[in-house]
């Protein structure tokens, strides 16, 4: 998440996903700008960038899909085209 301190109000400037330790989901997102908005936060200028993330049955790398290519970018083995980490329990 990205803030910014602007005219005594905070001011989100982009909010993603992108976090190789956990690998969430996109749909994560949606439940945060919610949890912001509940904040009334200003969202005015928030941009939102979704990654999908996927790990390599082979090699056990997680991945950045890129272009919609689900290939492995350390062994080329083909990627599942859902999520695949287990969810914290």
């Amino acid at each position: 998440m990205t803030l910014q301190w602007f005219k005594n109000q905070v001011q989100v400037l982009g909010l993603s996903n992108l976090s190789t330790r956990f690998c969430p989901e996109p749909a994560c997102l949606q439940v945060g700008l919610t949890l912001l908005e509940n904040l009334k936060l200003d969202l005015t200028g928030c941009t939102v960038y979704a990654f999908d993330f996927r790990l390599c049955p082979e090699c056990q790398t997680i991945n950045v899909v890129k272009n919609q290519e689900f290939y492995c970018s350390v062994c080329d083995a083909a990627l599942p085209l859902h999520w695949n980490f287990e969810h914290p329990q």
